[in-house]
């Protein structure tokens, strides 16, 4: 989806409201913000979800598998 460029923008523009609210992405390895934690999965155009990434992301983020 971040291929097409009206959908990046407006990603782009909630991903600085969730920063400026205090909500992290997980991706950025500093901790949970003061408001909370993002976690952001992505697809690629040729495969879809790497269901195996996502998966560890759980992992990360509730200390399981």
């Amino acid at each position: 989806m971040l291929l097409d460029a009206g959908y990046r923008k407006r990603w782009e523009l909630k991903l600085k409201w969730y920063r400026d609210n205090g909500v992290w992405p997980l991706s950025e390895d500093r901790g949970s913000g003061p408001n909370g934690l993002l976690v952001v999965t992505s697809d690629d155009p040729e495969s879809g979800f790497d269901t195996t990434e996502i998966t560890n992301l759980i992992g990360k983020v509730f200390g399981s598998s």
